[in-house]
């Protein structure tokens, strides 16, 4: 079967975005075997030859960059689609999503309030 799966994705440059809901763990890994042995190219850097960007609570700058750049911004369910199925899916079914109002995703660090020493609550 995996002689089957090495030319289904020949033709896709990829860069991949994948991390935990909370940001610490860099998930991308699995994903880059995968597309690898479906034949895609994997990118360390997002360039102008990416065609697709798999993206799963990725950096907000790669989500900018592939929005700006029109490439195919799919989720890890169509990496997973093509491998289990040894077809090119329809990136349209497999969207990406990227949920702004997530905090996580827009900014780690917690600020706190500072009060003068004579302040009570």
């Amino acid at each position: 079967m995996a002689s089957s799966r090495s030319s289904v994705l020949k033709d896709v440059v990829a860069y991949v975005d994948v991390w935990s809901s909370d940001k610490r763990a860099n998930y991308s890994k699995p994903f880059i075997q995968q597309l690898e042995e479906m034949g895609a190219q994997v990118l360390k850097r997002f360039s102008k030859q990416v065609t697709h960007v798999v993206f799963n609570y990725g950096h907000e700058a790669t989500w900018r960059k592939a929005k700006k750049t029109d490439v195919r911004l799919v989720s890890v369910l169509w990496v997973g689609r093509c491998y289990d199925e040894g077809v090119h899916a329809d990136e349209e079914l497999f969207p990406a999503l990227n949920d702004e109002r997530n905090p996580v995703m827009k900014n780690r660090r917690v600020r706190r309030l500072r009060f003068s020493k004579g302040f009570t609550v």
